[in-house]
């Protein structure tokens, strides 16, 4: 049997050693790269088209969202169940966008989703109410939003059940299962026609409502009167008519109080009927036609862009005339809530009763030249 050469097994054993260390290497450098490769980058959460925040990552920017969706779906399968927690959705759907690119600050995961909260739209699906056929309320089933319109009907009548029967309310009435925006959603009846009816009034189809003595600048509030109701009818202002009732608690107006109103002269006639009304003497405080007009509020937001300003300097190396942009403008970005006035499903004022900056505006610097 031969012996075994001793420098050809030392050779061997060198080279399965470098053939180890070679392969350690390799791997290391694929580890490496698949780090820098799949490494998490930072992301941008959108809304539509609308950049809302700058987060580190995508798990960062995941956790974002799904903490503010299990925020709404709690809740939500508390007060109305599984079935409408299941329809939960946002009407722009929050989406992750990785970037290559340096952009805007990267903020934190607080910050960010409390600017992604106040970016989206909640809704859920149920039956809603559609009056002059506009969404205004949802509920759970089909039998209450059906209740919620006679409650309102009932309401606006003063309890008058026969009055509400046969009365409708103007521009129509429906119910229908559509998505909602979860502001507007509510889990009974009773509470979708206070929430409907809070700041409601009604008059007849042609536009005008009725009003009891004015001669001596009194009015008996009628059902569904409201102070806005009453400021139109007397073609004045609620703050003229806090003016003259210092002490009356307008949370609490009900029917029978007894007001301080303009003097008949300065209030604005009723509107005619129309042409297929009955020409039957107006009744005490009730409408003419078999048409219920209604004005509610509904608060809404709006994201708007803030203007930027432009600054203008003198510039010694332009020659007269000639300008160059030196820093370019970058438009701001607020969040602003409206008290909104609806009259049968129609915006007639807008009031703004708040707002938060979102992104402050970049004035705009121009260079111009001048004389030396």
């Amino acid at each position: 049997m031969p012996v075994p050469d001793i420098d050809s097994l030392r050779y061997r054993k060198q080279l399965q050693t470098e053939r180890a260390f070679y392969w350690t290497v390799i791997v290391s450098l694929l580890v490496a790269l698949g780090t820098i490769v799949f490494s998490d980058k930072p992301c941008s959460i959108q809304v539509g088209e609308e950049l809302v925040a700058w987060v580190d990552g995508i798990k960062t920017a995941e956790n974002v969202i799904n903490t503010l969706r299990d925020e709404y779906v709690g809740p939500i399968t508390k007060k109305y169940g599984k079935r409408i927690a299941g329809t939960f959705r946002f009407k722009k759907s929050p989406s992750i966008t990785r970037r290559s690119v340096e952009g805007p600050r990267i903020i934190s995961e607080q910050e960010a989703l409390k600017r992604l909260r106040a970016a989206v739209t909640p809704q859920v699906k149920g039956w809603v109410v559609y009056i002059a056929k506009t969404p205004l309320v949802g509920l759970p089933t089909k039998k209450m939003a059906e209740e919620t319109i006679y409650g309102v009907k009932l309401k606006l009548t003063g309890g008058n059940r026969a009055e509400a029967n046969k009365r409708q309310l103007q521009g129509g009435s429906k119910v229908d299962e559509d998505y909602i925006d979860l502001e507007d959603m509510r889990p009974k009846p009773e509470e979708a026609v206070a929430y409907l009816t809070k700041d409601m009034s009604y008059g007849s189809a042609g536009g005008g409502t009725s009003s009891t003595g004015t001669d001596d600048g009194n009015y008996t509030v009628q059902p569904g009167d409201t102070g806005m109701a009453i400021a139109r009818k007397f073609n004045t202002t609620v703050q003229a008519l806090e003016e003259l009732n210092r002490k009356v608690e307008w949370q609490k107006l009900k029917p029978g109080d007894k007001l301080r109103v303009p003097a008949t002269g300065n209030s604005e006639p009723p509107a005619a009927p129309p042409s297929n009304a009955s020409s039957s003497p107006r009744t005490h405080g009730k409408p003419e036609s078999s048409n219920i007009a209604i004005t509610n509020t509904k608060v809404e937001k709006v994201r708007e862009s803030i203007p930027y300003a432009t600054i203008k300097r003198h510039s010694l190396k332009l020659n007269p005339g000639q300008t160059e942009i030196r820093r370019k403008g970058e438009k701001g970005v607020r969040d602003v809530q409206y008290k909104v006035y609806y009259q049968n499903g129609k915006a007639i004022k807008r009031e703004e009763t708040g707002s938060e900056i979102i992104k402050q505006p970049i004035a705009q610097e121009v260079l111009y030249g001048s004389e030396g």
